[in-house]
């Protein structure tokens, strides 16, 4: 498995405060050690809301993608995945399309159930 270098890192972020008609624009130095890490790993873990736009984008690629449905989280992880609801609401009941897992690590996205 090829590993990609991160080197020892300075960065120099802006930040930037408005008071009153002044601009005040201090630097924040934050020190990355080198790390190795596999290259088609993202280095920071998925929020929930990163890997819900992710799913959406894989269910239109798939073509499984409909406006009409809902896609849910409730803040359910199974291990380092998060589980989403997709369904239909029907006004009375609701009807499963699938249930997704997104691994918060790699962003692989595995259906519950394979139709």
């Amino acid at each position: 498995m090829k590993k990609k270098i991160i080197k020892n890192t300075l960065i120099l972020t802006m930040v930037f405060a408005l008071s009153g008609a002044q601009l005040n624009m201090p630097l924040k130095q934050v020190f990355i050690p080198s790390v190795a890490v596999d290259a088609k790993t993202p280095v920071r873990k998925l929020t929930w809301k990163q890997a819900m736009r992710k799913l959406v984008k894989w269910l239109k690629k798939k073509k499984l993608y409909n406006k009409k449905y809902v896609l849910s989280y409730d803040g359910h992880m199974e291990g380092k995945k998060y589980l989403f609801h997709y369904y239909e609401d029907m006004g009375t009941h609701t009807a499963t399309v699938n249930w997704y897992y997104v691994h918060s690590k790699t962003g692989k996205i595995t259906p519950m159930f394979k139709f």
